[in-house]
């Protein structure tokens, strides 16, 4: 007959124990391998847009920039300082660049919509 001690099935029973979460272990990583990938594009999408933003984000102070100087340059007018022609010119090249802003920010916008 066989006999079999308890502190050798406590000792058999661990033993399949850590099989199991050796196992288990094994098919969580595996299942977590792709969604790390997933991750790593999410990642790198996201850089690209910010890169994006830190553009669009110069672009529009130079056109605050320029949109402050017309507007000096309207306030000086109405003072009399300057004339008609020259304020014009600035208030229309102001509204260039925030035209110019804004088709800039459309396009890209359309560009990531495209590729999705």
């Amino acid at each position: 007959m066989v006999t079999i001690s308890l502190t050798e099935l406590l000792i058999g029973v661990l033993v399949i124990a850590a099989i199991v979460l050796i196992i288990f272990l094994i098919v969580m990583v595996g299942k977590l391998l792709p969604s790390l990938a997933h991750l790593e594009r999410i990642l790198a999408e996201v850089e690209v847009m910010a890169g994006d933003a830190r553009g669009l984000t110069g672009d529009a102070k130079g056109a605050v920039t320029k949109l402050a100087a017309s507007v000096v340059d309207v306030s000086e007018l109405i003072r009399g300082n300057k004339s008609v022609v020259a304020a014009g010119s600035s208030l229309v090249n102001a509204a260039a660049s925030l035209k110019g802003i804004m088709n800039k920010d459309t396009e890209k916008n359309k560009d990531k919509d495209s590729k999705k």
